[in-house]
């Protein structure tokens, strides 16, 4: 077999997740192996596996091929090196706010990018949910996933009860706001260290009011009532400015009015001494200065840079530059549609009057270039960063280490390639 079996990482309702050398590619990736009850529903896998290709996200773990070893059947997919959100519940208890709504905005990332494909989870419970090392939170096992179309169709009975939604419960139609249910349960399971029995449960002291109240509208019985999409309720949960001014309003020290009194005494003192200077007899005082037009500072735009390397790693690329906030990252869907015009894929090779001819048709100042290939036990990943409008290389950087941490490679070559 392509795989070497390196250990179990866990079991689950369609079968046993191991922990796999890639030999061709020197990859660790992960292996699901399905149960036998299973296998003879190929076709049902396969439309997973060609859902879960179908949104492409930092946030979102990857699922890469199904193949048949002799009588075994197994998935392959991208290896997250941490822990479930399950876990880390069920060790911590209940989360801080702060730790809790990053750890939410992933999910809404990631859950934002199925959405836009059309694609919706229908089991977005903690055990799917994977925490890795480095703070990434990845979406895990499209396997209950349906496309819209194929659910209206469908209209089947899939998910964990504890954590379904009403419509789901009863075997009608599962849309996004089936979703945004079950992350309402997960987001107040992170922030009480239990889901809801019941509802209005309160939550601890200290979650601010905007949240409790988005949480509450995601656990909506009716599903009307609900936001509409993760955008609404990404929105939500972001702390308003009058918020802030009125928990600051409710602090201000009793002296405050006292202030605010002398203040106002001195302005009108002042008012009445420039009055008396402008109708003294002989003296003139100075017409007032042109008023200035006041202009808001515009922020300069970013650069904009289309990632052309293909795979997770091009992924892991597009990830770490949007968070160092440095460029704006063409999205995948973008660079599909002008690179199929050219007849090209994502993965083409460097060359200059090619760079300059894509980055032109893409509207991108930048383009990054790179590799990944296995090389003596390790994992090789190289980036090159070329200016469209000369097509020369503005930066090429290296680095190599162990395969499990080839994402932790391509945060630092971002950092370098700045």
């Amino acid at each position: 077999m392509r795989f070497e079996l390196l250990g179990e990482l866990g079991r689950g309702g369609m079968g046993t997740v191991f922990k796999a050398l890639d030999r061709e590619t020197g990859d660790i990736v992960a292996l699901k192996e399905l149960k036998p009850e299973l296998r003879p529903h190929n076709d049902f896998f396969k439309r997973e596996l060609l859902l879960a290709r179908k949104v492409t996200h930092i946030n979102v773990c990857r699922v890469f091929d199904l193949f048949r070893d002799e009588d075994r059947v197994f998935i392959s997919m991208e290896y997250v090196d941490g822990e479930s959100l399950a876990d880390v519940i069920k060790r911590s208890g209940a989360m801080p706010v702060d730790q809790t709504m990053e750890i939410a905005r992933q999910i809404i990332d990631g859950l934002e990018a199925a959405h836009r494909r059309r694609v919706i989870h229908r089991d977005l419970k903690p055990a799917n949910i994977m925490i890795a090392r480095d703070g990434t939170v990845k979406i895990m096992d499209f396997g209950l996933a349906r496309s819209l179309e194929q659910t209206a169709r469908i209209g089947s009975i899939a998910g964990t009860p504890a954590y379904m939604a009403p419509e789901q419960l009863n075997g009608e139609l599962a849309d996004a706001r089936s979703d945004i249910y079950t992350l309402g349960v997960d987001i107040y399971e992170m922030l009480a260290g239990q889901p809801p029995s019941k509802l209005p449960d309160r939550l601890p002291a200290g979650v601010p009011e905007h949240v409790e109240a988005a949480i509450i509208r995601c656990l909506e019985r009716a599903r009307e009532r609900r936001f509409g999409s993760v955008a609404e309720l990404r929105q939500a949960l972001t702390p308003k400015p009058t918020a802030v001014a009125a928990v600051y309003d409710r602090r201000k020290p009793r002296w405050t009015g006292f202030l605010v009194a002398c203040l106002v005494i001195v302005v009108v003192l002042g008012i009445f001494s420039l009055r008396s200077v402008q109708t003294t007899p002989g003296v003139q005082s100075a017409p007032p200065p042109p008023p200035v037009a006041s202009v808001p500072p515009v922020a300069p735009a970013l650069p904009t840079v289309a990632v052309l390397i293909d795979g997770e790693i091009g992924d892991a690329f597009r990830g770490a530059l949007i968070r160092k906030g440095k460029f704006r990252v063409l999205e995948r869907a973008e660079l599909e549609k002008v690179l199929t015009e050219l007849q090209k894929n994502q993965a083409i090779e460097f060359d200059p009057l090619e760079a300059q001819r894509v980055g032109h048709l893409l509207g991108a100042q930048y383009l990054m270039f790179g590799r990944s290939h296995a090389e003596g036990g390790k994992v090789v990943i190289s980036a090159r960063l070329v200016r469209t409008e000369t097509g020369e290389v503005a930066r090429q950087e290296g680095a190599a280490g162990d395969a499990g941490a080839r994402f932790s490679l391509v945060e630092q070559l971002v950092e370098r390639l700045e």
